[in-house]
């Protein structure tokens, strides 16, 4: 089986359960990582409150994108292939932070407000750059490689 293939399957499931999990009500377990004080979740063991969620939410989506629209602007011109790869890893990187504290978050009972932007960001960001990289690469490399044989053709070399 392919990566590919096993990508599609992850985010398919990925996406379900966040649909599921936004439809169904929640019942409250003991806590999937039992805290010192088996204390239930209440606003007041919140990393931030939902409208903290929001605004981490909007202006990191909008960051997000503006730096994707930057990315592709470049990628597609094949104009800055350092800055562009870095970039992308430095947001790939910042998306599996994420996944890992909305993971995190999650298991710790935190509210809606809490895992879900922190999920939604970082999976959306690791999933779309995360495909995007190697055909990036790949476009560079073949510009490139025009590059040489128009030099090769100019001197005379073929």
């Amino acid at each position: 089986m392919k990566i590919t293939n096993l990508i599609l399957i992850f985010s398919v499931i990925f996406l379900a359960a966040t649909v599921f999990a936004d439809t169904q009500p929640v019942n409250e377990p003991e806590g999937f990582i039992a805290n010192i004080n088996n204390a239930k979740k209440t606003v007041n063991n919140a990393w931030w409150s939902n409208q903290g969620g929001a605004w981490f939410g909007a202006i990191g989506g909008s960051t997000l994108g503006i730096l994707a629209g930057i990315i592709g602007i470049l990628a597609g011109k094949a104009k800055a292939p350092r800055f562009v790869k870095t970039l992308i890893k430095i947001i790939i990187t910042s998306g599996i932070v994420c996944l890992i504290m909305g993971v995190v978050a999650l298991f710790m009972s935190q509210p809606y407000g809490v895992y879900y932007p922190l999920l939604l960001m970082g999976g959306i960001t690791t999933l779309v750059l995360g495909f995007q990289y190697p055909i990036i690469c790949k476009r560079y490399e073949f510009v490139e490689i025009r590059k040489m044989e128009a030099i090769d053709t100019v001197s005379g070399n073929k």
